[in-house]
């Protein structure tokens, strides 16, 4: 029997943010694949003492729901986990010994996504460390971001590289095609930029460098105007009415302090993880404008469903040089793409190679 973990399932659909999107996604995908639920419940603390019942709380709560496990069985979990604690390798060595097989997706890496950052406290570093590289050695499978996540996870931390397979990008459910349909037709290459997400200084603070040969279009949280003409603020959504309600030319996929690099923790960051946005973008049908470095580049350019550029000064220089015909093709690219986002197709490919046991031929073919 197949079994994935649910975590106290947060409902980012009705809040004006991604939240829980990418993984009440994969939830979905998984049940999709007449995979079966093992819900753990979750607390939301208010202080260290309700922190420290919480973990106490997540260790039996996590023992009960793999007491349901039985030998042949596979498990599938989502990482990070809400309720990261010492335990959790522990107990998955326990299942690994009774012959159960034990998968992980990962959305975000974060010790290494909170390198250098030094708002996220060492103890949440320290515990997301021993959690995950603990649980991604014991592991019988991995799916991560990209190939070069694969690479960082095989040079930094020793994982072996024939037991990961790529998702390439995130999917991104949507109940509704016809709209995403028609907005592709009607798009043109010199409509505004869209910039979607956090928009809160201390994620975006290039907003206030956005150069001013192009109109951009804003959608998300924690804004705060930056006194441009050519700058729109259109306000927050769901994640499933922001796919039909964003518009523009591409949807930008960019980090940190500045406009003519991605730099800092952020930037590096960006170079092995695949940020949700893109995903947002191309489930609409948008084509895609990506820093050069970003590992998602690859999958961009690979696909034909955007450009590529060094600086955000790169713009206006890069859409100009399309032709029409151009920018037409990129969107047909990105809409091929989206409707497979929209359907789940990446999550569902690379789960079926993990439970046949094709990721390591997958790498050996690639080496030949």
């Amino acid at each position: 029997m197949n079994y994935y973990i649910v975590e106290g399932r947060d409902d980012g659909f009705i809040r004006r943010n991604a939240g829980g999107k990418a993984k009440n996604d994969i939830s979905d995908i998984f049940g999709s694949l007449c995979m079966k639920p093992l819900n753990i419940p979750g607390d939301k603390p208010a202080n260290l003492y309700q922190k420290v019942v919480k973990l106490c709380k997540a260790r039996s709560r996590w023992r009960k729901a793999f007491c349901t496990l039985k030998k042949g069985d596979n498990l599938f979990i989502q990482f990070p986990v809400k309720n990261a604690s010492f335990f959790l390798p522990k107990y998955l060595r326990i299942l690994k010994e009774n012959e159960i097989k034990i998968y992980i997706l990962i959305h975000d890496i974060v010790f290494l996504r909170s390198h250098g950052d030094n708002r996220t406290p060492f103890r949440t570093k320290l515990l997301s460390y021993i959690c995950e590289k603990g649980s991604y050695k014991v592991s019988d499978g991995i799916i991560v971001h990209n190939n070069r996540m694969k690479q960082s996870l095989q040079m930094i931390d020793g994982i072996d590289e024939e037991k990961m397979v790529s998702l390439n990008i995130f999917d991104y459910l949507c109940s509704n095609d016809k709209n995403t349909i028609k907005k592709v037709l009607v798009s043109e290459k010199n409509f505004p930029i869209i910039i979607a997400g956090s928009l809160d200084a201390h994620k975006a603070n290039y907003l206030n460098y956005l150069p001013e040969n192009c109109e951009f279009n804003l959608y998300g949280n924690g804004y705060e105007s930056i006194g441009k003409k050519n700058v729109h603020y259109k306000g927050s959504y769901t994640p499933d009415d922001i796919v039909e309600e964003i518009s523009g030319s591409f949807g930008l996929v960019w980090d940190g302090d500045s406009p003519d690099t991605c730099s800092g923790f952020s930037g590096e960051y960006l170079k092995i993880n695949n940020p949700h946005k893109t995903s947002l973008y191309l489930a609409a049908g948008i084509p895609i404008i990506v820093w050069r470095e970003a590992a998602v580049s690859d999958f961009v350019l690979e696909n034909r469903c955007g450009i590529t550029i060094d600086s955000l000064y790169d713009i206006r220089e890069k859409i100009d040089m399309l032709t029409e015909e151009e920018y037409k093709e990129l969107c047909k690219a990105a809409n091929v793409i989206g409707e497979k986002l929209r359907k789940g197709y990446y999550t569902r490919q690379a789960a079926e190679k993990l439970l046949k046991g094709i990721g390591k031929n997958e790498v050996t073919r690639s080496k030949a």
